[in-house]
C-alpha cells in the first residue's frame, strides 16, 4: 500500500516538479546558481528513501579547477 505524501509548494520550485513524480534511472538537472537545484533533489532523494524496493544513489557535480572555470565557459 502506498500512501501519498503531500510537499509543501515553497519546498521546491515549479520548473523542477516534473522531477519529484519521475521513476527514469537517470535524472539530469540544468539551472542557473539559485534555481533550487539542490532542495528539489534532496527532497526526491528522501521521497526515493520511503520506497519498498532498494535505491541505490549515486550524486555527481561536474567541477573545474577554478571558480572562472567553473562559472565561465
Amino acid at each position: 500500500m502506498v500512501k501519498e505524501v503531500l510537499i509543501p509548494r515553497h519546498l521546491y520550485s515549479a520548473h523542477f516538479k516534473q522531477i519529484l513524480n519521475s521513476r527514469h534511472r537517470y535524472i539530469v538537472c540544468w539551472g542557473g546558481r539559485g534555481s533550487s537545484k539542490t532542495y528539489t533533489i534532496i527532497l526526491k532523494l528522501l521521497l526515493d528513501t520511503f520506497r519498498k524496493s532498494h535505491v541505490a544513489i549515486y550524486y555527481c557535480r561536474k567541477n573545474y579547477e577554478t571558480i572562472r572555470s567553473n562559472t565561465f565557459k
